[in-house]
């Protein structure tokens, strides 16, 4: 007995002193952080709006993002707000008088800028933040513009004549993403990235969809698909 004593004297401390990965829950922290985003997007229009988009453009096309976060406070997950500004473009032909074809003299351009201010939570299970849920929900002030140009109005001379409606509506976003700590792949770049003030980058996967609140240039709700990359501070 006294020859395996040592051994199990020895076993709490080794028990105690490797710590799980897992981490449900955080400690009280003000320590501020941030998150630099930039991301691709598939833009889908819905309700009314979509019936009108699929007939006059016919495709979506790809936006793009850039995004802050600031998460002044930890408790149990991070507390904080997102500032997001985007761009989409697309191009297409008016509709005929039944509004079934399109007209190819009447050229129209379609301009989304939506500028997004949003509450965010971020949590992760692990210990490293090898994963991380975020969600968010907020308001969108949403810039459009659609431009129909009419390359008919003087042919013989070669003019056009443009039309410019435009306006900035007023909705609410939400959204979720999940990212993946993709640091660890190149050490030697995350060295170099820590020395530049950034602990860490994720592929971010995400989900949002905006609801129009007040429309004075049509309701453009959107779900949209992204892609992106984050890097947060240290």
């Amino acid at each position: 007995m006294r020859k395996y004593l040592p051994a199990i004297m020895l076993f709490p401390t080794l028990s105690l002193a490797s710590e799980s990965p897992f981490t449900l829950w955080r400690d009280f922290d003000t320590h501020p952080i941030y998150n630099i985003r930039f991301s691709a997007q598939d833009v889908s229009f819905q309700d009314q709006v979509k019936k009108y988009a699929d007939r006059v453009y016919r495709s979506e096309s790809t936006g793009i993002n850039l995004g802050v976060d600031l998460f002044p406070l930890t408790y149990g997950a991070r507390f904080g707000l997102g500032f997001d500004v985007g761009g989409y473009k697309d191009t297409g032909y008016a509709l005929d008088e039944n509004l079934t074809h399109q007209v190819r003299s009447d050229r129209v351009e379609l301009t989304l800028i939506p500028m997004q201010v949003s509450a965010k939570v971020e949590w992760s299970p692990f210990r490293d933040e090898w994963v991380k849920i975020s969600g968010w929900h907020g308001r969108e002030w949403l810039y459009v513009e659609e431009n129909r140009i009419n390359t008919a109005t003087n042919p013989e001379e070669g003019k056009s004549q443009s039309y410019v409606s435009k306006g900035t509506n007023y909705a609410r976003v939400s959204g979720i993403s999940l990212s993946f700590n993709i640091s660890e792949l190149d050490q030697k770049s995350k060295q170099s990235l820590r020395s530049m003030g950034i602990h860490q980058v994720y592929l971010r996967p995400y989900y949002l969809s905006t609801k129009t609140l007040k429309a004075k240039a049509g309701a453009f709700d959107r779900t949209v698909y992204g892609l992106g990359f984050s890097f947060q501070t240290i």
